[in-house]
């Protein structure tokens, strides 16, 4: 694909059309339902005219620069143009071109033990401090029962799928534990199928984190976990712009899709920094349901946390990059998940870019012009 970078809006709209033409297996109505959706959201009021545009615009900035459409929008990037555009773009970590800092960070041989939570969580096992058993056939069926009959309410994961989807919680309180675990391994295979990004048609089932009354309170609901992302260079091991994502409206999941909210902590000072901001970058100073503010918000346990975070680390050095979640209990803080190519959330938060501060901080920066190269 032969494809102009220009900082003119009506050509960004008009090489959008000509990639989306081009390109009709991928821009299908399934594609054009999804990123309508998110344009439908955010702009209620614009004509069908102006969405169209925007839709255009979204597929010329994937292309050239990566971004998707949650991007597009909350990075100000709808109808921009002029000059320093393309400059302005540059400055951010797409949710593509964030691949090409997880290819050079990490060895694929090892991304399977944090892509798979089962994996995950028999290599980290003394850092998950609770239950995890994996179903995926009959012969699971006895281990199944047994962690029901002790952990009655549980959360149920797709074994190897992100941002939050098919996790709830499970209560078999008065149901049948035969009828749940063909429930729950029907579910696995629904979400296997309707993901391709997927390997597994697995389930994980957890035992619930209590978490700390000190995180609890920012919404009971909850687990309120801390985002850190680690970034090893040779031996030192960097906590990169960590933040909290805490939950909303009584929901327990939390993540972009369920609308939670995502906080900047100062990593050094050991306290939320920034208001909160949900999936269509709506800015709250304290939490809606609990009204608790966000900036000063203690967070408990720094040390323990970055003792942690060291030694998760050290375990699987080949993989540089990881973004954990990481949740405080009353026994310190333990392992929600790991992530080897989480987004660079962050710069929604901090409201600026941060490409050229990580590749300072390595050393190094992509050689190719797009991130497709």
């Amino acid at each position: 694909m032969n494809l102009k970078i220009t900082e003119n809006l009506a050509e960004m709209i008009s090489i959008g059309k000509d990639i989306a033409a081009e390109k009709k297996d991928i821009y299908n109505e399934r594609t054009y339902g999804l990123i309508m959706a998110k344009i439908n959201k955010m702009m209620p009021e614009a004509s069908e005219e102006s969405k169209m545009n925007v839709y255009y615009q979204s597929i010329y900035d994937y292309w050239a620069y990566g971004f998707n459409i949650d991007e597009e929008f909350c990075y100000g990037l709808v109808n921009r143009e002029g000059e320093g555009t393309d400059e302005y773009k540059k400055t951010y970590i797409s949710f593509r071109s964030r691949f090409l800092y997880t290819k050079k960070l990490n060895n694929s041989n090892d991304t399977h033990y944090l892509k798979n939570k089962y994996d995950a969580y028999q290599y980290f096992k003394p850092f998950y401090q609770r239950d995890v058993i994996e179903i995926s056939g009959e012969k699971d069926f006895d281990i199944f029962a047994d962690f029901v009959k002790k952990h009655p309410v549980f959360v149920a994961k797709p074994e190897d799928l992100g941002r939050c989807v098919g996790v709830h919680k499970v209560d078999s309180t008065g149901k049948d534990v035969r009828e749940l675990f063909d429930t729950l391994l029907a579910e696995g295979s629904a979400n296997n199928a309707e993901h391709a990004w997927g390997n597994s048609a697995s389930v994980v089932c957890e035992e619930i984190i209590k978490q700390s009354e000190a995180m609890s309170k920012l919404h009971p609901a909850s687990a309120n976990c801390m985002r850190c992302t680690t970034v090893r260079v040779g031996d030192e091991v960097l906590c990169f712009y960590p933040w909290l994502k805490v939950g909303i409206g009584g929901d327990f999941v939390t993540g972009a899709t369920y609308g939670s909210l995502m906080v900047g902590v100062d990593w050094e000072k050991g306290v939320a920094n920034t208001d909160g901001f949900n999936e269509v970058c709506e800015r709250y100073a304290e939490h809606p349901d609990t009204h608790i503010k966000f900036i000063g918000y203690p967070i408990p346990d720094m040390d323990d946390l970055k003792m942690k975070l060291k030694q998760l680390s050290d375990m699987l050095p080949t993989v540089g990059y990881i973004g954990w979640d990481m949740v405080h209990t009353d026994n310190g803080w333990v392992v929600m998940e790991g992530n080897d190519n989480g987004e660079f959330v962050a710069q929604i938060i901090i409201e600026r870019g941060f490409r050229e501060e990580l590749e300072n901080i390595l050393g190094w920066k992509p050689e190719q012009k797009f991130w497709w190269e």
